[in-house]
């Protein structure tokens, strides 16, 4: 059975059930069950649009590749030279597909805003399933490449992300991060510090793009709610 490295601290919820009203208790979820989760809370049939689905599941797919490789989960002193190779040739992926998802998930609501198609329920769960999303990839991304999300001074935002060592069970914070750790070594090369680098900006500008997509999503999720 897969470990997960990075676990998601989400609000246990279940499909038809009055969101206001359930407990806030936080209940960790790994990233290789985070699909699971939604599935949970969301009924089956969402997405319904194809594209975000499609977006969704290489999301799940990348994410899940980094947060259960072994490799990653037990850094050994042997293994310090090929650690950021090892970590790049997963987080690249895990970056494309964020960004991708990004980028379906504002034509979406770039379509709802201008009314483009009638406000659905359809159409807002799929926004808020893949907007939440998005929004936990980025606070992933920023995390794994050891770089504050601008909600790291949040208590809620502090807590929706853990990320272990499943050895020692102990947390990682910037200070223990594997990347920020490497980048003070010869073992980082001139390439992956340049790769690094742009990942680091690229993950600083989806947090930014997650930040403003809250206030849009809540937007249209409240012209939904006035037609009803």
């Amino acid at each position: 059975m897969a470990i997960d490295r990075i676990n998601f601290g989400v609000v246990m919820m279940q499909n038809g059930v009055d969101f206001a009203n359930q407990d806030n208790h936080l209940h960790s979820v790994g990233m290789s069950e985070l699909k699971d989760y939604l599935r949970s809370v969301y009924d089956p049939a969402v997405p319904h649009d194809p594209a975000i689905g499609a977006a969704m599941e290489r999301v799940f797919e990348t994410g899940t590749a980094l947060s259960t490789d072994e490799f990653l989960a037990i850094p050994r002193m042997e293994n310090i030279p090929y650690y950021l190779p090892h970590f790049l040739r997963l987080a690249i992926p895990m970056m494309a597909a964020t960004e991708n998802l990004g980028q379906v998930l504002d034509r979406h609501m770039g379509i709802l805003e201008k009314e483009e198609i009638p406000l659905s329920k359809e159409a807002v769960d799929d926004m808020t399933y893949g907007g939440g999303t998005f929004d936990l990839m980025t606070i992933m991304a920023t995390a794994e490449l050891g770089i504050p999300h601008p909600r790291d001074s949040s208590e809620t935002a502090r807590d929706a992300l853990q990320r272990t060592m499943p050895e020692s069970h102990s947390p990682v914070t910037p200070d223990t991060n594997p990347v920020n750790l490497l980048l003070k070594t010869p073992f980082a090369s001139l390439e992956e510090r340049q790769v690094i680098h742009r990942l680091r900006k690229r993950a600083r500008e989806l947090a930014v793009d997650a930040e403003v997509n809250v206030a849009r999503m809540q937007h249209i999720a409240e012209a939904f709610v006035s037609e009803q």
